[in-house]
């Protein structure tokens, strides 16, 4: 399948470029692969996700989806079974993740049009790539579609340049 791609998705892939797969882990003092970050997330979010069995959970623009497996994990201690969906522009990014039970999505996020419709959609720090209201509005609205009627959607704003700054808005 060919990933039709808008022209500010690839400008975010070729910023991107350097610090894609591996080297991710590494950007922002290793700030979104924290997982003290990681758990504080997953702790404000948890005590909003239905606790029913068979949630469906997409993390867009996840990159290597650390942070949804960690939400997976979370549930699946509290004996609610959940499937993780990937979607990003990056299928390198996507590549990094080996969990066989997880589905990618190599698909662009102002573009996607899918079948599932999920309980939950997360997304972390990622309508910054979208530069104008209009392109957040649009990736927002796409989001939308695929959520269920009574579903719940979180969204962490976008990374703050220092790491006090960060740690602050985590609290």
């Amino acid at each position: 399948m060919t990933v039709q791609i808008h022209k500010i998705s690839k400008i975010n892939l070729i910023r991107d470029k350097n610090v894609l797969g591996a080297m991710w882990s590494k950007t922002y003092n290793s700030y979104f692969s924290n997982q003290k970050n990681i758990g504080l997330f997953v702790k404000k979010v948890i005590k909003h996700i239905p606790a029913k069995n068979g949630i469906k959970i997409l993390y867009a623009c996840s990159g290597t989806g650390m942070l949804g497996e960690a939400l997976v994990k979370k549930l699946e201690r509290k004996e609610i079974q959940a499937q993780l969906y990937l979607i990003d522009i990056s299928k390198k990014q996507l590549n990094e993740n080996h969990n066989p039970k997880t589905l990618k999505l190599h698909r662009d996020i102002l573009k996607i049009k899918l079948k599932n419709s999920f309980d939950v959609i997360i997304m972390r720090s990622s309508l910054d790539y979208f530069p104008t209201e209009k392109l957040q509005i649009k990736v927002l609205s796409n989001l939308r579609n695929c959520l269920e009627n009574d579903g719940v959607f979180f969204n962490q704003a976008a990374s703050l340049p220092t790491l006090i700054e960060r740690n602050l808005a985590d609290k």
